[in-house]
């Protein structure tokens, strides 16, 4: 039966004395770095709780460290007669539990955004260019073309007459001529003159689902990491009661990434009599999109469906669930890490007393089971994106 387990792991501070305040009347104010600061506070921490016992499936975990490098303060002075003394003290000011920068998850996709784009990028029949929608779009070429003889013909009457004749209308037109024209078409010219990488790739992908018994893949994607920096305190009071004048600045900078893993199964083996030669003639066909037709190559030839894209993943989901040979996957697994360092200097004038400094280290790992599902978002658009819709936005200008 599952269960869920839970193992802590602390590392104690280094001991030492403390701090001590012996006033002129002889009363005495001690901070000594006990064994409950050591508990509590511990020069390193780490936490795992997983479900055990459960083969069916993969589980949830959870990991969470806590390490601090820290300067013990050292150091002697007098103020109004009091005598005040720090041998290796573990001031109070480093008694606090790791936190990451605020709203660090909204930073990246969701966990059933990343589990489904892990669906779609990771299937073994993904082609690598699809003919069949490279045919289709060859339609547009005679207008491309002709918007390359207007665009040369508007530069010539301007250096002739003087009069500028490429307006922001004309200007808009041949933007979107050629990022929706010409740059797709090229990029599908360079993948079909490396067919024989992308038809290998498919090939390994193959071998690797009926004999290996499926495929592990894991996605890593760029705009599934971010970092941010923020300013915890100007100025830290570090000891109380003995000596109020020790105080630090204290930053954070925190980093997340997610990814995805995955694994696809063949849902049947192929027929005994397939061949080398035929598995080799199937890894074309997927590479190029030419086995048979999906549901995500119907998608890409319908008008405007970029620009749904844009604000959703329906282009994930087309590509998750068209598979063009019998196929199974697991339950995807997201990971979530997230690190962060907090560092604290010295930011008084206490040039008596040495060390007070260190930095704080606080991660903590995650791992969820998710299937996926359709979301709509509002993106950050790029430079590219922006300038496709203010082309739009100029062309409906009468």
């Amino acid at each position: 039966m599952p269960r869920i387990r839970s193992r802590r792991q602390p590392f104690p501070a280094p001991v030492g004395e403390g701090a001590r305040r012996v006033n002129a009347s002889g009363s005495i104010i001690e901070r000594l770095n006990n064994a409950s600061d050591n508990e509590n506070y511990p020069y390193e921490f780490s936490q795992c709780t997983d479900e055990v016992n459960r083969y069916d499936k993969d589980n949830d975990l959870d990991i969470t460290f806590t390490g601090r490098q820290i300067e013990l303060a050292t150091g002697h002075t007098m103020v109004g007669g009091d005598d005040i003394r720090f041998n290796n003290r573990y001031l109070s000011g480093f008694h606090r539990v790791g936190t990451h920068n605020s709203g660090m998850t909204l930073l990246v996709p969701s966990i059933s955004s990343v589990a489904l784009t892990t669906l779609a990028r990771s299937n073994p029949t993904r082609p690598q260019v699809s003919v069949p929608n490279f045919i289709y779009e060859l339609k547009d070429l005679p207008g491309m073309i002709r918007d390359i003889g207007n665009l040369k013909r508007q530069l010539q009457n301007t250096r002739k007459k003087g009069i500028q004749q490429v307006t922001a209308k004309n200007s808009a037109s041949h933007l979107l001529s050629y990022q929706m024209g010409w740059a797709p078409l090229i990029g599908d010219l360079r993948k079909l003159l490396d067919f024989q990488a992308h038809v290998d790739k498919s090939m390994r992908n193959l071998q690797g689902l009926y004999n290996n018994g499926g495929l592990q893949r894991r996605v890593r994607l760029p705009e599934w990491k971010a970092t941010t920096h923020e300013v915890r305190f100007s100025s830290l009071f570090m000891e109380s009661g003995i000596h109020t004048g020790i105080r630090c600045r204290s930053e954070a900078v925190s980093t997340i990434e997610r990814w995805g893993t995955v694994r696809w199964y063949p849902a049947g083996l192929p027929d005994p009599r397939f061949s080398s030669k035929d598995m080799a003639g199937l890894a074309r066909d997927i590479a190029f999109g030419v086995h048979r037709p999906t549901i995500k190559q119907l998608w890409d030839a319908i008008p405007w469906t970029w620009l749904i894209g844009w604000f959703s993943n329906a282009d994930d989901f087309m590509q998750a669930h068209s598979n063009t040979i019998p196929l199974t996957h697991s339950t995807p697994c997201v990971m979530t890490k997230i690190e962060t360092r907090i560092s604290y200097e010295r930011a008084d004038s206490q040039d008596w007393l040495k060390g007070g400094r260190g930095v704080v280290g606080y991660s903590t790992k995650q791992r969820r089971t998710n299937s996926g599902s359709l979301s709509a978002t509002i993106p950050f658009l790029n430079r590219r994106q922006l300038s496709i819709l203010g082309a739009l936005a100029i062309q409906r200008k009468r």
